[in-house]
């Protein structure tokens, strides 16, 4: 793979690419614009979530809790990892993404299919510019 190749599909992938064929039962016939994990936004923004928790006083890395973790993640995912979806009779907005990650029981299923659509769409993005590159 070229460096350029490279680039390109780093640019495609954080401008969202969409996965279909999510596993869960209920996402059949649903599909989610996805941005890689972290992105630049993702890591920006995890940053400035980060930045006042407290750090280990001997290696200066940071400690986090776990229900601190997830709910930065959650932030991370809604805003700057899911972009669109489609096949949800819901308009796609920051206000409708809040309250699915609102609801108990629909967090950690829409946390799981967002990862997994923001994995699935690197792999396939990357496999796609490799078959190109030796075409």
């Amino acid at each position: 793979m070229k460096l350029d190749d490279m680039k390109k599909g780093l640019v495609a992938i954080d401008d969202g690419i969409w996965v279909s064929d999510l596993p869960q039962v209920f996402f059949a016939g649903i599909r989610l614009k996805v941005r890689r994990l972290w992105n630049v936004d993702y890591s920006r923004l995890y940053g400035e979530m980060t930045a006042s928790l407290p750090r280990d006083q001997a290696t200066g890395e940071l400690t986090i809790e776990a229900d601190a973790e997830r709910m930065i993640t959650d932030e991370c995912l809604k805003r700057a990892t899911l972009v669109d979806w489609d096949g949800i009779d819901d308009e796609f907005s920051p206000a409708n993404v809040d309250r699915v990650f609102a609801d108990p029981e629909l967090r950690t299923v829409w946390r799981n299919a967002i990862i997994l659509a923001a994995s699935r769409a690197a792999t396939t993005f990357t496999a796609s510019i490799e078959a190109d590159a030796k075409n």
